[in-house]
């Protein structure tokens, strides 16, 4: 079969870790050009990997690809997904797919009429034991759900090439990071979710700390916190009428299950492995899982495990909760205001 020319738009630390291994090591796929805005760091990466061609931008680059991975600053993920799909490349777009709802659905849509792949890389989908919560779930293991709650949390170590993860207009922050993963999870788990309520400590900035409550058609309460600087429980317990199950969020992260006398610890953690910057070897092999399965859709003989239509969902909720925003209480901060009164 004929190979699938890719273009790695954005040469930064997801590309050069896990996205350009991958490709590397994916069959029928050969990496033909990258693009950056910093042409001197496209060389450099393009150098690094063998890769023939290297650009200022994805509009200088697509002439030599086929397909297209997105690794950008999340403000620049729709744009530019747009004009690769209206230049008849397929385009697999590091989350979050966008910043708005409308903005997955016409993505979406201008896919579709094109009949072009547009995945999105929700790779946590991936992980062995977040495949078994969804197993569990769907087969009723726990009975009725009365009580879910997700904590992630560690300081801040991901090796940044650029600083948009900290700037507001460039769509930085933690519910925008590491928060869509969670909002993609919980939907792919539980269905329908309506969101309560959301607070964050953004003050004119971004937000490293964020909390919110979601809630499930039953009523459950769906609880979470996310943080950039304190390290926190980082797993999901869901407490159901038969039992409770806990799974770590890290790729490796361990399982317990409680139901009858005797707990079940299944799997061994290792938590943070990928967020910490360490040793990639097993996520990358998801990665690849990935980049297979967006090489065979393109050839038709699969389909995406995440389509514009399923991201739309997380990115809808993000915007909800967005918009119901409370100023997230802070010690310190409460403690300054009452003494200065």
């Amino acid at each position: 079969m004929q190979e699938v020319r890719l273009m790695m738009v954005g040469a930064g630390r997801a590309a050069e870790s896990l996205h350009l291994p991958a490709a590397a090591m994916t069959a029928q796929v050969t990496t033909s050009v990258i693009a950056d805005r910093n042409l001197e760091r496209a060389r450099e990466v393009a150098r690094n990997y063998g890769v023939e061609q290297a650009v200022a931008g994805a509009e200088e680059g697509k002439a030599f690809a086929d397909a297209a991975i997105l690794a950008l600053p999340h403000h620049l993920h729709a744009r530019v997904a747009r004009e690769l799909l209206e230049a008849g490349l397929h385009v697999l777009v590091e989350k979050p797919l966008a910043l708005t709802a409308a903005e997955c659905a016409e993505l979406g849509t201008i896919a579709s009429e094109r009949r072009l792949v547009l995945e999105v890389g929700m790779v946590r989908r991936r992980f062995p034991a977040l495949r078994f919560v969804k197993r569990a779930l769907e087969r009723e293991l726990l009975g009725g759900i009365r009580r879910v709650t997700l904590e992630e949390g560690m300081p801040f170590a991901w090796e940044v090439t650029s600083d948009f993860t900290f700037r507001r207009e460039t769509g930085g922050g933690v519910l925008a990071d590491s928060g869509i993963h969670v909002l993609d999870l919980l939907a792919w788990w539980f269905g329908e979710l309506e969101p309560v309520a959301y607070s964050d400590d953004d003050m004119g900035g971004v937000e490293a700390e964020s909390q919110f409550t979601l809630r499930l058609p039953s009523g459950a309460p769906v609880e979470v916190e996310l943080s950039r600087t304190r390290e926190l429980r980082n797993s999901i317990i869901i407490e159901g009428e038969r039992g409770s199950l806990e799974a770590g969020l890290a790729f490796g992260g361990a399982l317990r299950l409680d139901i009858g006398e005797a707990p079940l610890l299944i799997g061994q953690a290792q938590p943070h492995a990928s967020e910490a910057g360490g040793d990639y070897q097993n996520v990358r092999e998801l990665f690849i899982e990935q980049l297979e399965n967006f090489r065979d859709s393109i050839r038709g003989t699969s389909s995406p495990l995440v389509d514009a239509k399923e991201a739309m969902v997380a990115v809808g909720l993000l915007e909800r909760l967005r918009a119901m925003r409370e100023p997230l209480e802070l010690p310190w901060v409460t403690a300054n205001t009452t003494r200065a009164a």
